[in-house]
């Protein structure tokens, strides 16, 4: 297409329209930012420099009149000041999620009393990708205050970086205009700096806000936002995002491309209309989606975090209602997970797409600054008396900078289709992605967060597995688990599960699928007692799961040794509850960013493999109600007589003790480890069931440790088993308290009077 061009009249009363004249002399058509073209060594010399003069006179004539804010910006003033303050904040934030992701999400969903700020378990090891992403986002940072200053203090005069750039450019200007002997030099520097001055000349024609291919520069920045709106989009299919989420940002991407389909068809659209449209979209991609992911995670989460409070006050170390994790919505959880993921960056491609969209819409807000400046510089200088200037509409003068520009060439109505293509295609291939999965996965309420994956499968794409009942009221539903065999394995075949959760299911195996999720981050398998459970896992199991960080065996009475764990070098927390016949555990070797490993209940564990490779990471280190490692010699001296060591015998080889390390270990957590237990048991059996017949907190009886003695007894649910009547007077403690202070569960009077509740009987 071929670029129009205006023959301007002579005004010899408008002296500023003489020096610009006069800088372009060689031509009576004139292109302000584009490169004349002639055949004519004065006329290329001139045209070359032509870009600066004006540039120039721009400036000098914009340092002549300083311009109020309200001048500069009107009504678009407090808001674009609003606008870039809430990026600043929003990417500020984005470093800190980075840097301590943990924190961050305990201070804004307001859980950092649990579990030692441990709640969410989010992976926060420092690597290249979370270095350069900080310093990314510190460059946008950075460019937002550019901004901010340019608004608030550097509207009219240059300041020091404009002035420098104003410098560099006019000696490079002076160097590729230098002659020698009334020649031009031929030299390659010569050479290099003229056609490198002609390239940049055309490059501001390509981006300059009034250059004659501006609107192809705005079509190149479009796809680029559609491209990166495309691969947000198939991020946040793919971690199983609400479905609210996921039709909200189709939505914005269609109408962000469509908008621009608009644009091309009617290109009439002034520069600063087209730049503010294309802005709003970013924001709405870069700050306010965000913030609406931030807003569901707030107001999808709940904890009773009274109730817990009063645990980790009148429960002793190592209780198993001290985890906060373990009484929390586990779907709640892999929901909230889920949000957070989808906000931060995870791989090289998360790199790019979240620092490209923030550095798209830093420079387009930086142009619309630009526009609103020069506009206010240009109504400033020649208003009227008595005439109030329009931002979108300024008036136009013969005399101004404005007339002389050169018609800015129209990208081909044509290319609207590619657009108006896009808009459509990426709701289809988001409503179908959807449905497709929805139905794939509807038949498996198990899987709480599934990937919304286009491509027809008889596999759901499951992200997170959580089932099971926290509080099985009666004893027919304690002997009669559901079997989770089938689903797990049903589930885990597409070997995208980053989440195992199951509590009082029956399951036997580990179905080798398992294998093939090397994403998984999460495996807590609970057992049932009474039931039979799992058995000795394979010996590989655990040979590649990198991302693996939290690992919880309870109630598997028939394992007798764990796999080593050589492929899980994240892995941050290793619990084992009551597995009664666990006698040997591999080696930590590998296990080098271990912070919390507890025992609970492991009676028949006889040693621990050396503690030398966890010494420095381990945080937490708990032995609760005895081992035979306690007292069999293993830690020194042989004592049978401990209860701990019943039906057990010292050990007699040098090379089964304790390390030096691991004695260490021991000492440094004295009250955790090997403390005396002189409790009545809590396992719950048919008779203890019967008791409370499916009736929570009522009082109960049981034996006492002397003959024709008893014991008073609560109705509850010790460590999500059956409820049944529990002699531990800790859980009495506690649910008085929760009565208390009116927290917890509703109390019954008729049953809860001896805890002190007192009130209208529950019918």
């Amino acid at each position: 297409m071929v670029a129009k061009v205006i023959d301007v009249p002579i005004q010899k009363d408008s002296p500023r329209l003489s020096n610009i004249l006069q800088a372009l002399s060689s031509t009576r058509k004139i292109a302000t930012v584009g490169p004349l073209v002639t055949s004519s060594r004065n006329t290329q010399d001139t045209s070359s420099g032509s870009l600066a003069n004006i540039l120039n006179l721009r400036s000098q004539e914009a340092d002549k009149h300083k311009i109020s804010f309200h001048e500069a910006f009107g009504l678009f003033g407090i808001p674009i000041v609003a606008m870039v303050l809430g990026c600043i904040a929003w990417t500020l934030w984005l470093i800190i999620l980075i840097i301590t992701p943990n924190d961050a999400t305990n201070v804004l969903m307001d859980t950092s009393m649990l579990d030692s700020g441990k709640f969410w378990l989010i992976p926060d090891e420092w690597s290249t990708l979370q270095a350069c992403s900080v310093a990314g986002l510190s460059i946008v940072v950075v460019f937002y205050m550019y901004i901010l200053l340019k608004i608030l203090v550097w509207r009219s005069q240059k300041n020091m970086i404009e002035r420098k750039l104003d410098n560099f450019l006019e000696r490079w200007r002076a160097a590729a205009r230098s002659r020698a002997n009334g020649e031009l030099s031929t030299t390659f520097s010569q050479k290099f700096f003229t056609k490198s001055w002609k390239l940049y000349v055309q490059w501001n024609a390509l981006t300059n806000i009034h250059g004659q291919n501006r609107k192809f520069w705005n079509f190149f920045l479009k796809i680029q936002d559609i491209v990166m709106l495309a691969l947000l989009l198939h991020d946040i299919l793919e971690t199983g995002s609400p479905v609210q989420i996921v039709y909200g940002l189709a939505a914005m991407a269609s109408l962000n491309s469509f908008s621009f389909a608009v644009a091309i068809i009617f290109s009439s659209c002034t520069a600063l209309v087209e730049v503010l449209v294309d802005s709003l979209f970013d924001f709405g991609s870069t700050v306010l989606y965000p913030l609406t992911v931030l807003y569901f995670c707030k107001e999808n989460f709940h904890y009773d975090r009274a109730v817990y409070f009063i645990s980790l006050e009148v429960l002793p170390i190592g209780s198993f209602e001290r985890r906060a994790r373990m009484y929390a919505n586990p779907a709640e959880i892999a929901l909230v997970r889920s949000f957070l993921d989808s906000l931060r960056i995870l791989d090289e491609v998360d790199f790019f797409l979240r620092i490209g969209m923030n550095l798209a819409f830093s420079y387009r807000l930086k142009r619309i600054v630009e526009v609103l400046i020069e506009m206010g510089c240009e109504n400033h200088q020649h208003q009227q008396p008595r005439r109030k200037r329009s931002l979108l509409h300024p008036p136009v003068r013969s005399g101004s900078v404005e007339k002389m520009i050169a018609v800015q060439r129209s990208v081909p109505k044509a290319f609207a289709i590619i657009f108006v293509a896009y808009s459509v295609g990426i709701l289809v291939i988001t409503h179908e992605s959807i449905v497709t999965s929805q139905t794939i996965c509807s038949p498996h309420p198990e899987c709480v967060v599934f990937a919304y994956r286009w491509h027809n499968s008889d596999i759901c794409p499951c992200r997170a597995i959580v089932d099971g009942d926290s509080a099985p009221m009666m004893y027919h539903e304690w002997i009669n688990p559901v079997d989770a065999t089938k689903f797990v394995s049903l589930l885990a075949a597409a070997g995208a599960l980053e989440t195992l959760q199951l509590v009082n299911r029956q399951l036997t195996i580990l179905p080798d699928e398992l294998r093939g999720c090397h994403n998984l981050q999460l495996m807590q398998i609970e057992g049932k007692t009474g039931s039979t459970n799992l058995g000795n896992l394979s010996e590989d199991l655990f040979a590649d799961m990198p991302e693996l960080r939290y690992l919880q065996m309870g109630i598997h009475p028939r394992m007798l040794h764990f796999p080593p764990l050589d492929g899980t070098p994240k892995l941050r927390t290793l619990l084992f509850s009551r597995m009664y016949n666990l006698v040997r555990l591999s080696s930590f070797t590998h296990l080098t960013a271990l912070e919390r490993l507890e025992l609970g209940a492991c009676k028949n564990l006889d040693s621990l493999p050396d503690l030398k490779p966890i010494q420095s990471s381990l945080r937490t280190f708990i032995v609760l109600q005895g081992a035979h490692l306690c007292c069999n010699g293993f830690l020194g001296a042989c004592d049978l007589t401990n209860p701990f060591c019943k039906n057990s015998t010292c050990l007699d080889d040098p090379t089964e003790k304790a390390t030096n390390s691991t004695l260490q270990t021991f000492d440094k957590f004295p009250n955790t480890v090997c403390q005396p237990y002189s409790g009545l048991s809590q396992v719950p059996t048919a008779k203890t069931i019967q008791m409370c017949d499916g009736v929570p907190f009522r009082q109960c009886q049981l034996p006492g440790f002397e003959p024709n003695t008893s014991v008073v007894g609560i109705c509850y649910n010790h460590r999500m088993q059956v409820l049944a009547c529990n002699p531990d007077p800790d859980k009495i403690r506690a649910r008085r308290r929760q009565i208390q202070d009116g927290v917890g569960a509703e109390c019954n009077p008729d049953e809860e009077a001896w805890l002190g509740c007192s009130g209208q009987s529950i019918t």
